[in-house]
């Protein structure tokens, strides 16, 4: 404020300081340009001498024309506010899918996305779109609408084959690691890495989320699992116990636990309160690629499958109805899969095995238990999708040359019913519908 006079000095309190000096010119001409188009002669005159500036042709009509623009913008912003809104109410009202039907995979494949150079790694739905995260030896992340069959984004920045990937909770933040002993934080909306994060000695091989979304897991050459705080980027914990390569980790859904795979033909299960070990498992006869906990849909379907077993052996005869089992006397379960060619599904808290499936003809690289509750879906080096009834205990759908190479990694999407699977040799990303 001028003492003298009581009139605002424009050229410096009234103009914002984020404003660079041309901007500020740009705008006190506007702003003259108004005043004098629009009769107001004193206003224009005590402008021109409190900022020193004279009419600039350049000027005419400027100030309008922003202010339209502002205006048509918020309109925009409005509208698609809106529409958010919209699509939120609808989602809302069409809730989970429903299971009672058959939504398992079928042939052929609704999508065959190609753009990577080299062999899949993973495959990883977001949890709130209908986009889909590829991984690839080729050094890249791809981030894909699947039901357009177009590339959003590739990220790169890895300098190294990128091994894994997955979402955070929320969707706004996308984990990657690779043979370059990194992980990588990425926005998924951009496609720019916000973070790194260093202290694995070999390649990383797998990372998942934990569901709080706080923290990350992190598997690695190094015979290491290393969890770190997302906020900082800090690695709070490293848990030892695997003798060889930790190829796969799995979360349980309340993040009480974490499953590991390994090169030395284990799975530990881990309690994430003391990051100890608290099972192990060792009846796999070669490397373990992938492990996954049940959803507790499925781990109820294989306790009454197991109990209605063990009732129709205790009678000689088939029983097929026993009363409902207590949700607190319901084990959590485990699956994992591997080069011996078979899957194997064991109770976390003990390491018992319950179920055994062997019907693959090559290496069984990655296994995971269906939205549904009543299914588990494993892909393998034959080439082929195996569909398993958890109930019947045992296969009950294949898809045979889902892929022209090995069928290497897999994900479900539980939003909206698909399975997406990556293939070495065709550097392709299948999506399958499962409705």
């Amino acid at each position: 404020m001028d003492p003298n006079s009581g009139m605002m000095d424009l050229t410096t309190a009234a103009i914002p300081s984020l404003l660079t000096a041309r901007q500020k010119t740009e705008l006190l001409q506007a702003m003259l340009d108004f005043m004098i188009t629009n009769g107001y002669k004193d206003a224009a005159e005590a402008l021109k001498k409190d900022a020193s500036i004279q009419p600039d042709p350049k000027a005419k009509g400027m100030l309008e024309k922003k202010w339209a623009s502002i205006v048509r913008m918020q309109k925009k912003i409005m509208e698609l506010e809106a529409e958010n809104k919209t699509l939120k109410e609808n989602e809302s009202e069409r809730g989970r899918p429903d299971y009672s039907k058959d939504t398992l995979p079928r042939a052929p494949a609704k999508q065959a996305l190609r753009g990577h150079r080299d062999d899949i790694t993973a495959v990883r739905f977001h949890p709130l779109y209908d986009l889909v995260a590829s991984t690839s030896e080729d050094a890249t992340t791809r981030i894909w609408d699947f039901e357009t069959g177009q590339v959003e984004k590739t990220l790169k920045g890895h300098t190294g084959a990128v091994r894994d990937v997955d979402f955070h909770p929320k969707g706004d933040v996308m984990a990657t690691c690779s043979n370059d002993l990194t992980i990588k934080l990425w926005d998924p909306k951009t496609g720019s890495c916000v973070k790194t994060l260093h202290g694995h000695d070999h390649t990383v091989s797998s990372v998942r989320f934990l569901p709080s979304g706080d923290f990350l897991v992190s598997a690695s050459r190094d015979k290491t699992i290393k969890v770190w705080e997302i906020a900082t980027g800090y690695c709070t914990q490293t848990m030892k116990g695997h003798e060889k390569w930790v190829r796969r980790l799995a979360v349980s859904h309340d993040g009480a636990f974490v499953a590991s795979a390994g090169s030395d033909h284990t799975v530990h299960v881990w309690d994430m309160k003391t990051f100890k070990s608290m099972t192990l498992f060792s009846m796999h006869e070669n490397v373990v690629e992938d492990v996954a906990f049940a959803t507790p849909e499925a781990s109820k379907t294989i306790y009454r499958s197991l109990q209605l077993a063990a009732a129709s052996a205790a009678s000689g005869g088939a029983v097929t109805d026993i009363p409902e089992a207590a949700s607190a006397q319901i084990p959590l379960y485990v699956a994992s899969c591997g080069r011996d060619k078979s899957i194997r599904i064991f109770e976390a808290s003990n390491g018992n095995l319950v179920m055994q499936f062997n019907d693959h003809d090559n290496w069984v690289r990655s296994v995971g238990f269906h939205p549904d509750g009543r299914h588990l879906v494993s892909v393998s080096d034959d080439r082929s999708i195996k569909v398993w009834g958890l109930k019947e205990q045992r296969c009950i759908r294949t898809l045979s040359d889902a892929h022209s190479g090995f069928v290497q990694c897999m994900d479900f999407n539980s939003r909206n019913p698909h399975l997406a699977t990556g293939g070495a040799g065709d550097h392709t990303i299948n999506i399958w519908a499962c409705r």
